[in-house]
């Protein structure tokens, strides 16, 4: 095995001290996981910041409880669903948007913040397309891939307003078609003026 001397900050060797006593392993042996995850990340055309990006996502999606499912089958159980009562499928759908914005404040606290998050997360967001036009008082958006339903494109609408509730946005304009969302949303401090 080569030896190789590498400066790290004091804080950072700190932290791997610890890491290293708590598992049981080496500073060595972390080092080597770490270099040897870099190397196979940077063969499939992932930086450092995809990783930790692709760890917050697993992290938010563990945090709603939500598992990876394929988009045919889930659009094919929201139209099964859709049948047995519109009014409740879109219901849990608006609270799961309020559960989802509740998590993503603590990534980012104000709406301009998380503009900035979903730009930065896109790539792993399952749509075509997201155009977010953000000025002070309004938010458009633009978003095409949302399922190949009216039905998914009408709960993932119904997930965003719920979102947006929690940013003190409500949405006063909504267009849908199969796989489309086009939403206008306002502060609310601007509707009670």
């Amino acid at each position: 095995m080569a030896r190789l001397s590498v400066s790290i900050k004091n804080e950072i060797v700190k932290s791997l001290e610890d890491e290293a006593n708590e598992k049981g392993k080496t500073v060595s042996s972390l080092l080597s996981e770490a270099a040897t995850l870099f190397i196979e990340a940077n063969k499939v055309g992932l930086r450092s910041e995809d990783i930790m990006r692709t760890v917050r996502v697993i992290e938010i999606m563990r945090d709603i409880d939500a598992v990876p499912i394929p988009g045919i089958l889930l659009d094919t159980m929201i139209k099964l669903s859709w049948k047995n009562g519109e009014d409740g499928v879109i219901r849990r759908w608006y609270d799961r948007g309020v559960v989802l914005g509740n998590i993503l404040k603590t990534y980012a606290k104000n709406f301009k913040e998380l503009s900035s998050f979903v730009k930065d997360y896109r790539y792993l967001i399952p749509i075509d397309m997201m155009d977010i036009d953000l000025d002070d008082k309004t938010a458009n958006f633009v978003i095409s891939g949302v399922g190949n339903s009216l039905e998914s494109a009408r709960c993932t609408s119904e997930g965003l307003r719920g979102l947006l509730s929690v940013y003190d946005f409500s949405v006063i304009n909504v267009e849908t078609s199969e796989g489309f969302i086009k939403m206008q949303a306002v502060q609310n401090a601007l509707i009670k003026e």
